[in-house]
């Protein structure tokens, strides 16, 4: 799982260019994957990791569309 999750958040990475507080955010994401293999919106919200950084509402201020985070990684997992 770790080594997939890896792979799925190297391949953001280098979609992406993010800020020092989105690569925070970006691994205790990618914590969550580890454990978990998939992620939906309200993730931010039930995971107390995320929930107690702001959940949902924080992601949003820092990534803006949580939605195509979401679901770029998600692929990225299963690919």
């Amino acid at each position: 799982a770790e080594e997939r999750v890896n792979r799925a958040t190297d391949k953001f990475l280098t979609a992406h260019k993010l800020t020092p507080e989105q690569m925070q955010w970006l691994s205790l994401v990618r914590e969550h994957l580890i454990r978990n293999l998939s992620m939906d919106e309200e993730d931010f919200d039930l995971t107390p990791l995320l929930e107690m950084r702001g959940g949902n509402a924080k992601a949003r201020k820092v990534f803006g569309d949580i939605r195509q985070l979401v679901g770029e990684l998600n692929e990225a997992v299963a690919a």
